[in-house]
């Protein structure tokens, strides 16, 4: 039983420490992400041509949190 615990202990706790050092490998670099806007209202092309969508929210969020920047690329 001791064995356990200290097993699940250790898991959560690797995880928690990795969790920590993404974090800081993404902090002030730039995240590079390919995309194709062709999936509404996931992402798509506006009107006036910029993109939009749910996934373009969520990148957005991302680089927020950890002081990063977002460089799009789209491809067909």
């Amino acid at each position: 039983m001791l064995s356990k615990k200290f097993g699940l202990s250790m898991i959560v706790l690797g995880i928690m420490s990795s969790s920590a050092f993404a974090d800081s490998i993404v902090e002030g670099r730039t995240l590079n992400v390919a995309v194709s806007p062709t999936s509404p209202p996931m992402l798509f092309k506006s009107a006036d041509g910029k993109l939009q969508g749910i996934d373009l929210e969520l990148f957005s969020s991302y680089c927020q949190s950890r002081h990063c920047k977002l460089n799009i690329t789209e491809y067909a």
